[in-house]
């Protein structure tokens, strides 16, 4: 399931303040650059914060964000902020600085990913894959110039924590940024209910993605513009849409029973609150479903998760009998609806889930504790035309020059804005190119890094 929420930074283009303010970006602008944080509701119930360490914020009049010296430093605030503590267009100020009057194309965000980390509900820490350990550069694709004149203006930065932190379990994400740069005051707002259409109660933290792109074409043509998610109440709000027609799509998250909803022709103004309700069809589907890793390695464990859901539209609470077909290659720890599975030796082990009439299995490969030899992406490097689809796969070799397609590999782009993410596995990242720009693709694999290169001319 697409699990996605939004998070955004503004970028007051005007005098000196830290700050947090709600449901706006603050007073009016008198010359300076104020930077503000903003985030949506953050999809995983598990996690309590994710608390991202900025230390920097700079912009740039020129698009080419390889261009060092057309950086000029708009904030440096060089702490931590829960992203999650920032929601419905709710803004932190970061910072401020005077920018000479221009059209910026570019805002950089240095990030600490060392000093960055996320807490689960349970008060545990959970494991990101980070791609670089320390400093790490994020460039966000600004969708149209923003003017700044002598009385400055506002720039919102939207940070997307859904599509960045790409869970793999509940205790284990992969960080992919993912973020988007907007003019305030060239922005509107939407806002709306999302409903059941069987009960027509309202569905909370249900994920809601605005799309543009044509509605009578098929939805992988379209272009991911922001997300949001559906509080207790079944409201939602997505805030700093440019103008534009665009389509509104909700999907429940904690029931599978209920589908998705669909609304094309939806109109953003400047200045504006556009109000949408989405109704979300009935699925007429029951069934026991286990999600995880398929992969662990001796000595390592991992997480496994049995969903139940039951026609009618609600999802159903039931006790979970888990079964270990192979108990001499993985340990199993039943919790619940959890399992945890540790690796003993090396094989392919059989794991059940079952809840009165229904049952699921997940094989389960356990992977020798492995030396890595090498870390090989391909195509070294690719052309693209806007709107083709581009694929990078990754090999992974022990010392002995074996191949070990198991290995889980992390993906970083940092200019991946101008990039749509179609496609996440173990070894390998589909991207749709939708802006100009060389795009460097890193993969990560214990100490192994590889880079790749996406030109879009």
């Amino acid at each position: 399931m697409n699990r996605l929420s939004a998070v955004g930074i503004a970028l007051l283009l005007g005098g000196v303040a830290i700050g947090c303010t709600e449901g706006s970006v603050g007073p009016e602008n008198d010359g300076a650059t104020r930077i503000l944080l903003t985030d949506a509701p953050f999809p995983y119930d598990v996690v309590e914060r994710v608390e991202v360490h900025i230390v920097s914020i700079a912009a740039a009049a020129t698009a080419d964000t390889s261009a060092g010296d057309q950086w000029i430093t708009v904030a440096e605030p060089d702490q931590a902020f829960d992203l999650l503590a920032l929601q419905r267009g709710t803004t932190a100020l970061l910072g401020e600085q005077e920018l000479p009057a221009d059209q910026y194309r570019a805002v950089r965000m240095v990030i600490d990913t060392e000093r960055s980390r996320m807490v689960r509900r349970d008060t545990a820490e959970g494991y990101v894959q980070w791609p670089v350990a320390g400093e790490l550069a994020l460039h966000a694709l600004v969708e149209e110039p923003v003017d700044v004149s002598t009385n400055g203006a506002t720039i919102v930065i939207d940070f997307d924590v859904g599509r960045s932190f790409h869970v793999v379990n509940d205790n284990h994400f992969i960080f992919l940024p993912w973020i988007r740069a907007v003019n305030q005051a060239r922005t509107g707002t939407l806002m709306g209910t999302v409903t059941s259409e069987s009960a027509g109660t309202p569905v909370p933290n249900a994920a809601v993605q605005v799309y543009r792109g044509n509605p009578n074409q098929p939805d992988n043509t379209w272009s991911l513009a922001a997300t949001g998610r559906s509080d207790s109440d079944g409201s939602y709000v997505v805030s700093f849409l440019l103008p534009g027609t665009y389509i509104v799509r909700a999907e429940a998250t904690q029931s599978p029973t209920i589908g998705v909803g669909t609304v094309a022709g939806v109109t953003i103004g400047i200045g504006t609150e556009t109000q949408t309700n989405v109704v979300l069809a009935e699925r007429d589907v029951s069934g026991l479903a286990i999600y995880g890793p398929t992969s662990v390695e001796e000595g390592q464990e991992i997480q496994l998760q049995a969903v139940l859901f039951g026609v009618g539209g609600d999802s159903l609470n039931a006790d979970i009998a888990w079964t270990n077909v192979h108990q001499d290659l993985v340990e199993l720890t039943p919790n619940g609806a959890r399992a945890t599975v540790s690796g003993l030796a090396p094989g392919k082990a059989l794991i059940r889930a079952r809840s009165g009439e229904q049952e699921d299995s997940l094989e389960i490969t356990v992977t020798d504790a492995l030396e890595l030899g090498s870390l090989v992406l391909s195509p070294a490097t690719q052309t693209l035309a806007i709107g083709e689809t581009g694929n990078v796969t990754a090999t992974v070799t022990d010392t002995q020059g074996r191949t070990l397609p198991n290995v889980a590999v992390s993906w970083s782009v940092p200019d991946s804005m101008g990039l749509a993410l179609l496609e996440l596995n173990i070894q390998s990242i589909t991207f749709r190119a939708e802006q100009p720009g060389t795009y460097s693709v890193r993969g990560t694999a214990g100490d192994k890094q590889a880079v790749a290169q996406l030109i879009v001319p």
